[in-house]
């Protein structure tokens, strides 16, 4: 297991002497560094929200100034055994006023230490304490090697790159880099309003109690950036899904594409509605206690979403290609009903929403009449299909995709090459394998137990959905793929989820 450990403090007011310090008054908060007096009048206040977040040999620090008109930057320092005691202690890693620095050539495993003194025109330092800590890790490459020959959705699948030594399912996998910093929140106007346990989403992340039923906002899965490459190696029979959180490996062959608008990877946070959508005064909502939205055409569904305001948009292709690669190198298996559970399917009437929200991050069981989540995205699969925006396949079978600017015919989009010369449909056993084009079908001799173990169907002038229903376990899992519709069409068994980007 890596060893990522990071701490965070903020500045805290220390009524009453320090031993440490130097001759600063700490009831004043304030001194000279040559002098070790000055005006305590004309001192600036100190910078609050002192955070510190470490990365592959550098570390990001990143503060609020104050609005204080004494105020003209802050100096930064730092140590490898304590904290800095003064403005003179330690190495300078900063001095200025801008809110935020990467301090780099730094050594991975290794803790630093920080501390803060915002200083006025005369140089007088604020000595209020003010500190952050963290250590820099490296980035990490985790992967799966599929056997394209072997059928048994288990074994064929295994651990390539730091991925080897993990075991499949396991819990351990919440603490590494691609997984530990998927947040459930509730979310509001394009702003976390405050993060939830992710263990527990009836509580925040302090411990009270959290409000998911729409009064707060919606709930959310914000995911941060992390590339995905996908290799098709034919020749080998092999098929590569591989996922970092270097949020910038693209000449290694990592794409962002499920965090980019406009241009590849420019988002740093990808926000996913937690539970399948209820339409709600003509706006798309991630509510629990509800009974979602189904029997909308994809045109009105994507009105709805996007009426929330500038980002909302219904989930889109690229965002479920990064789910479903982080499924895989989590499960390591192919048949995800069985890895993680069947989800609520084949009982007939839809369920309403939050079921899971005490049940953990990730949750299933063999129990058709039990929903299941996926990093606390309730009915990734079950009760209700999803519609997904941002994919086309043409009359000539072309897949077509984009991030932004979505519409029913795939107008404007980028042509991702021909995926099959007629129609597909059937279980999947191989799939498409780019990274452009990620697990839509290519080939259908499989069943629901062999190779991919899911139903899938692409069909020229078409359009998507994904995840399952509450009538068929068979039409249910990770893998799912259904591009057989027209933008116009709509039945009751299909929902649709919301996105932020």
């Amino acid at each position: 297991m890596e060893k990522n450990q990071q701490q965070i403090f903020q500045c805290q007011l220390q009524f009453g002497g320090n031993t440490n310090m130097p001759v600063f008054n700490m009831l004043q908060g304030g001194g000279n560094a040559s002098s070790g007096g000055g005006n305590y009048g004309t001192l600036p206040e100190q910078i609050i929200n002192f955070q510190a977040k470490g990365s592959n040999g550098q570390i990001n620090l990143t503060w609020n100034n104050p609005n204080d008109e004494n105020f003209s930057g802050v100096l930064i320092r730092r140590k490898t055994s304590t904290y800095p005691t003064s403005p003179s202690d330690g190495v300078q890693v900063y001095s200025g006023n801008l809110q935020t620095v990467e301090d780099t050539g730094l050594t991975n495993g290794t803790t630093y230490y920080y501390r803060a003194f915002a200083y006025n025109a005369n140089q007088e330092y604020q000595t209020i304490e003010c500190f952050a800590s963290a250590i820099p890790v490296p980035y990490y490459i985790y992967g799966v090697c599929i056997d394209t020959l072997n059928s048994n959705p288990e074994t064929s699948v295994t651990y390539v790159d730091d991925a080897i030594g993990m075991t499949g399912g396991s819990a351990d996998w919440n603490n590494t880099t691609i997984f530990k910093d998927i947040k459930p929140c509730v979310f509001q106007n394009g702003t976390v309003q405050y993060y939830l346990n992710p263990d527990d989403l009836t509580k925040k992340v302090d411990g009270t109690n959290s409000i998911l039923t729409g009064a707060d906002g919606d709930v959310m899965i914000e995911i941060p950036k992390m590339g995905l490459k996908m290799v098709n190696d034919s020749e080998n029979n092999k098929q590569y899904v591989y996922i970092t959180d270097n949020p910038s490996a693209t000449s290694n062959g990592f794409h962002y594409y499920a965090h980019t608008r406009d241009v590849e990877g420019d988002r740093e946070k990808l926000y996913i509605g937690a539970y399948l959508g209820q339409n709600v005064s003509s706006k798309l909502h991630s509510y629990s206690g509800v009974v979602p939205t189904a029997n909308i055409t994809l045109t009105n569904f994507r009105t709805y979403a996007q009426a929330n305001g500038t980002g909302y948009d219904l989930v889109s292709f690229y965002p479920l290609t990064l789910l479903q690669a982080l499924y895989l190198v989590k499960y390591k298996n192919l048949d995800s009903q069985t890895a993680l559970g069947q989800g609520y399917s084949g009982v007939g009437a839809a369920h309403i929403t939050g079921s899971t929200n005490s049940l953990g991050r990730d949750y299933g069981t063999s129990n058709k009449t039990q929903q299941m989540c996926f990093q606390n995205i309730e009915d990734f699969w079950g009760n209700f299909y999803w519609w997904i925006d941002g994919f086309y396949c043409n009359s000539t079978y072309n897949i077509l995709t984009a991030t932004n600017n979505f519409n029913d015919t795939g107008s404007g989009y980028s042509d991702c090459g021909q995926g099959a010369t007629s129609n597909i449909i059937g279980f999947m056993s191989a799939i498409q394998g780019a990274s452009n084009t990620g697990f839509v079908p290519k080939l259908v001799s499989s069943s629901s137990t062999t190779y991919y173990c899911d139903h899938v169907q692409l069909s020229s002038d078409c359009l998507p959905f994904f995840g399952g229903n509450a009538g068929s376990a068979y039409y249910d899992g990770a893998f799912l793929f259904q591009c057989s519709d027209t933008a116009s069409r709509s039945f009751s068994s299909l929902g649709a989820r919301l996105m932020y980007l």
